[in-house]
């Protein structure tokens, strides 16, 4: 689907300088969108399939069961989940609020009984205090052993750290909702966890290993756009397919290595293209072994539009082949295509070279296709977990008629280029700030925000 944004001209809003101006039809569609694929995100890493054995399906790491005529069911909410959601939520808003100054912990105050005699020392905790207190509360111990093998982001192996050696003190000591203390041990523990997370964030090997991993992000970020920029430039139109592939048991990261290595040699191959995909141009891939779904891929496989439309039947063959390959059961794929009923825009299926809400529903599939996230590393060596099809270095002549624009790639590379970004360059939502007004008498052939930035934000 096309749709032309219009605008009027800054003649008609140069009166409106001073004043906060509203997002744009355009800005709004692509919050839709970015906030579309956070939620396919989280349905991908937080709910797992599990089948049924005897008309009942076991819940994973208990002994409890579900009775149940289906061939098996989809479960959240587990114990992985309640970690995921510990660390991406008040583990992370801590460690910004600990670096963000140099505010304490608490206050010494003097309290005196009523007869005027002073009582042992006693302390006011501030809200950073309070916070570190009811975060705490929410860590378990065992997550340090059973996480132990996980490479995690440099601020969330520092955070898990602190939380490893002072949170059961902190825990034992302290109360959520109190403000006053005399627990000396809590007092000593809380001032060291601020000094030990400080310090860290300060040092440079954490600051040089924060820079390697964004930069690393980037460059995947980078690399799937440059391919696309690539396939764009050789065809008017795109046919995008994405499909999540699992395997169990989770833990047998060899084998299942080794299965995708050959389902990608398959998909490359002669066969598949004699039979299924002719158009076939290229992939992407993401390999997580995550903390609910264990080992999986995210897989992004990219044809020519003008030969292949059915993304759906595609989608649908690639995951049924891959469970022939591997033996694995119900639920060893998820076709991503038919969740577009759901969500405005996704990226899916027939892209021209015109769409914008298409073109940046592919910007954020790829900006969460290039993240750096938790992984067991299964062996010492460095491992990849992003990779793609090369781009030959010399295209061959294009064919057909010409394109009708003399820069067909302009609006592609408009909505893909910036920095590493859910956002297209200049469309990153603002805080309620004056904005400038285009100079007098620009009329823009898509509603672009009046703020251009190069990099967009998230």
């Amino acid at each position: 689907m096309n749709n032309n944004y219009e605008v009027d001209s800054c003649d008609k809003l140069s009166h409106q300088q001073d004043e906060f101006q509203p997002p744009t039809e355009l800005e709004l569609a692509i919050r839709e969108i970015v906030k579309a694929e956070d939620r396919l995100e989280h349905v991908t890493e937080t709910v797992t399939f599990v089948e049924a054995v005897g008309g009942k399906v076991r819940i994973p790491r208990t002994m409890a069961s579900i009775a149940t005529d289906q061939p098996g069911i989809s479960l959240a909410g587990l114990g992985d989940h309640e970690f995921k959601t510990f660390i991406e939520g008040p583990l992370l808003a801590l460690f910004e609020t600990i670096t963000k100054g140099e505010r304490k912990p608490c206050r010494p105050i003097r309290t005196t009984s009523r007869l005027g005699q002073l009582l042992e020392p006693s302390y006011e905790l501030s809200r950073l205090g309070q916070r570190i207190i009811a975060c705490c509360q929410l860590y378990q111990s065992v997550w340090s052993i059973a996480y132990v093998n996980h490479v995690f982001h440099p601020t969330v192996t520092v955070m898990l750290r602190a939380m490893r050696t002072y949170a059961d003190v902190i825990k034992r000591h302290g109360e959520p909702g109190v403000q006053v203390t005399q627990q000396r041990a809590l007092v000593v523990a809380l001032q060291r966890l601020l000094r030990f997370v400080r310090r860290v964030a300060k040092d440079w090997r954490f600051i040089n290993a924060l820079r390697a991993h964004e930069r690393q992000e980037q460059d995947n970020f980078s690399s799937a756009r440059d391919f696309l920029y690539h396939q764009a430039g050789a065809h008017s139109k795109l046919l995008i397919l994405r499909i999540d592939l699992y395997f169990k048991p989770y833990y047998d990261v060899q084998r299942a290595d080794k299965a995708v290595h050959d389902f990608l040699r398959w998909l490359r191959g002669k066969a598949c293209k004699r039979t299924l995909l002719p158009g076939y141009l290229g992939f992407m891939i993401k390999r997580e072994n995550g903390l609910i779904r264990g080992m999986h891929w995210h897989l992004m496989v990219v044809c020519n539009g003008n030969e292949q439309r059915s993304a759906d039947f595609l989608t649908r063959q690639l995951g049924e082949h891959w469970m022939r390959r591997t033996g694995q059961g119900p639920g060893a794929f998820h076709n991503c295509y038919p969740d577009r009923k759901r969500y405005l825009f996704n990226g899916l299926g027939l892209v021209t070279l015109d769409d914008v809400e298409k073109l940046a529903g592919i910007r954020a599939a790829i900006w969460y296709m290039s993240k750096q996230d938790c992984v067991i590393k299964a062996t010492s060596n460095k491992e990849r977990n992003f990779w793609r099809s090369p781009i030959p270095r010399q295209a061959r002549q294009k064919l057909g008629r010409p394109r009708a624009s003399s820069d067909p790639l302009k609006l592609v590379q408009r909505m893909l280029g910036g920095k590493r970004s859910k956002y297209p360059p200049g469309f990153a939502p603002v805080h309620p700030v004056h904005r400038q007004p285009r100079l007098s008498g620009q009329v823009a052939s898509v509603s672009e925000p009046a703020c251009w930035t190069e990099g967009g934000g998230e």
